[in-house]
This record gives C-alpha cells, structure tokens and sequence, in this order.
C-alpha cells in the first residue's frame, strides 16, 4: 500500500507525498486514519490506486501537469477563479510532494499544456494573454524568469504549446472557436512560423520523443473527439483510436510507443485515463474511478503518469492533481 506523509503547508493547500501507488480497497481509509493536522484536508489514495499529489481548497483549480526532464517536479496551471477559470498562473511542485511555488502568476492568463511542454534545456512552453490583444506562445526558465514571447501576431488565440526533442521547435493551436482550430509550428526563436493542418477542429498538440510524430485531437462529429497523428510537416495524418471513446489531452510515453490520454465512452459520461497503442488500437484504462480524470502526463522514467481529477463527471469542479503507476 502506499507510502503517504502529509506535509503542513497551513490552510489553503493539501500536498502529499508518495512513495508509490500500489491501490487497494481499503487505501481511503488507511490514509484518512493517518495523524492530519487541523485544518489540512486528509491524504488519500483511490481503489484504483490513484494518490492526491496536491489540491488547492477553495475555488482554485490544478491543472494540465507536464514532468521536468529529470522527473523531480511538475509545472501545472493553477485557475484561481476554479476549473478554466481565469486568472492562471503557473505554478511548480515535486513530483513526489512538496510545497507548491507560483513562479509566474501575474495576473494574466499563463497557462501550460501536459506532455512535452518542458524541453530537456529547463525552459517550458506556456501561453499568454499578459502582452497585446491576444494569446501568444512564451517560453520561461524554470523559476519563471527569462520570459521571451516567440509569436507576435492579430488573430486567434495561440494556445497549447509543446517542445519539439531538440528544443528548436514548437507547435501549439490557433484557436478560432470551440469548433474551428488549426495547428502550427514555430522556431523556439519566432521563426519559420508554418502552418500544420487547415480547418476542421485540431487541438492540443503533443511531439513523440523521436520527434518523427506530432498527436493532436480532432472534432469529428457532436462533442465527439478522436486522436491523431501526423508528421512534423503536417503530412500523413493517421486516426489512432476507434470509435465510441471521446479522446482528448493526449501525450506520448518516453519510449514513443504509446499515447496516454482522457477518454469518455461516446454513450456515457466521466472520463478515464486511458492508454493505445501510437500506431492505433486498443485502449486499455489505466484509472477506475467515478468522476473525472484528464490532462495526462508520462513520467520520464516510465513508471508514472500525472493528471487531474475530481469527483464531477462534467469536469466543472476545480481539480487535484493525482499520479498512479504507469500499465
């Protein structure tokens, strides 16, 4: 059973830290039996094996959580207002606990995507709202300093941004509309901005670790989303899975031979995080709870994955974020 230590971090915040999450029936009450302080809500873990890394109390919502290279700290956006709910800022924490640091929480929107969002040089990918009339891609050092706007541009929101390996290279989503996007590429210097795809509903957009693939979402039809991939030109785009799963936040393992994602069965509701093969096939769960779980992200070792959860199925409460042992 897993190892939980809570840490006091006063009243606004609940952090654990874990040695591992091995998942059994009788984890909620094991953990909640453990000394807590007044006013720091109880460590758990889920039957599914799923442990709370961190959770703000109140309206505040963590977000999107994206590994460090080295697999000892998360990045995540953390909504002030609750789920998607402006303002953003980004915040960092270690990935087995610890005490959560704003790093860039200026008021503005600042908001990561899970994956690949932070290159093996330390800088992550964000976007902001913070300069001009509209989102555009940045880049910060790890402590939120070094700050550099990549795009300058009028027109749909840049959002989304991962790395490309090598850290020269980024791609992100041109939003329009909740059914109209597009995704580009840029140089980590502003140049050789590209066009990707054209039309049509593409978003959140993810590079494979040899970087021969990028994995994105498409709107096919209704609220109904399949994943995708396609070359770093933007040729030979493939659907990867089947039909009657709703497919969001996808992302790559570290070894590029499977994507881990959010999937909502197209006759149902809450979603799971699942995983399928990067060539297309089977999903296979990887969570086994009520509620609703998304935004993964692989641990650099392989032994982990990342995401948000809450108890809502509609994924309109704020969330925590959660780690559960890879498949």
């Amino acid at each position: 059973m897993p190892s939980l230590i809570p840490r006091l971090l006063g009243l606004s915040v609940t952090v654990l830290a874990l040695a591992g999450c091995g998942g059994s029936a009788n984890d909620d009450a094991s953990a909640a039996s453990l000394e807590t302080p007044p006013g720091v809500d109880a460590p758990r873990c889920r039957a599914d094996g799923a442990c709370r890394l961190i959770g703000f109390s109140g309206p505040a919502s963590a977000q999107n959580p994206c590994f460090s290279p080295d697999g000892r700290q998360l990045v995540f956006t953390r909504w002030q207002r609750g789920y998607n709910r402006a303002p953003a800022g980004l915040w960092t924490v270690g990935s087995t606990g610890g005490t959560p640091r704003a790093i860039i929480d200026d008021g503005a929107d600042n908001v990561n995507l899970p994956g690949s969002c932070w290159s093996r040089a330390g800088r992550i990918a964000y976007s902001s709202d913070s300069v001009g009339e509209s989102d555009e891609i940045w880049t910060a050092a790890a402590d939120g300093s070094q700050r550099r706007r990549i795009t300058t541009h009028r027109g749909p929101p840049y959002i989304e941004p991962s790395f490309s390996p090598d850290g020269t290279q980024l791609v992100f989503e041109a939003s329009a509309s909740e059914t109209s996007a597009e995704l580009w590429k840029v140089n980590a210097d502003g140049g050789g901005l590209t066009r990707l795809s054209h039309g049509g509903a593409d978003r959140e957009p993810n590079w494979s670790p040899s970087g021969e693939l990028i994995v994105f979402q498409r709107l096919e039809r209704g609220d109904e989303w399949a994943l995708y991939t396609m070359r770093p030109d933007g040729s030979d785009v493939r659907r990867v899975t089947p039909p009657g799963w709703s497919c969001t936040d996808a992302s790559f393992s570290p070894d590029g031979q499977r994507l881990v994602f959010s999937a909502t069965p197209t006759e149902g509701d809450g979603a799971q995080i699942a995983v399928v093969p990067a060539s297309g096939g089977t999903l296979r769960p990887v969570t086994r709870s009520g509620g609703y779980n998304g935004a993964p992200s692989w641990s650099p070792d392989g032994l982990r994955i990342a995401f948000e959860a809450s108890d809502d199925p509609d994924a309109t409460r704020p969330t925590a974020l959660w780690i559960i042992n890879a498949p």
